[in-house]
Order: structure tokens, then sequence, then C-alpha cells
């Protein structure tokens, strides 16, 4: 995802320094951990979304297509070939 935005944040200096301490533990920017954070919290789906998803998927509303259809599409996603007996 291209980064195109910016904004400027002010925090006190006891809060910045945990989160710059957080950075550097995980290992990643000062900008990424915000990132991050901004994404589990305000930008991820909430539980009432997922819930209705997995319900379709339950139903069936959506077509995921048939096991011979999608077993070769789970294979390449993770990297390697499906059991040709399963």
């Amino acid at each position: 995802m291209a980064l195109n935005r910016r904004v400027e944040v002010l925090f006190a200096e006891r809060e910045f320094e945990e989160l710059r301490r957080e950075a550097e533990r995980r290992g990643v920017s000062f900008g990424e951990l915000l990132r991050d954070a901004a994404r589990r919290v305000y930008l991820a789906p909430s539980a009432e979304r997922r819930r209705a998803a997995i319900q379709r998927l339950l139903s069936r509303e959506v077509d995921i297509g048939t096991w011979e259809e999608v077993k070769p599409l789970i294979g390449r996603y993770v990297d390697k070939e499906p059991d040709e007996g399963s």
C-alpha cells in the first residue's frame, strides 16, 4: 500500500518514549507502530461484520466453488501443492 498522506501527532513525553521503546522492541518504525495500532483499533472489521461474513460463508450465500475448484487455489496460497489423495 502506498503511503501518501502525512499527519502530525503530538504526544506527552512519557507516552512518546513508551511508544518509541515499543517500536524498538518490535523492530519497526514509530510510524509503522502507529499505523498498525490504527488498523487494529479503527480499520479492522467489527466483530459484527466478521460474524456476518462467517454466516454468509456457512449459509453458502457466497459461492466459494467446489472443493475440486478451490483445492488448487489453497495449495498455491500456502505455497505448496495440495495432496492428490485428499
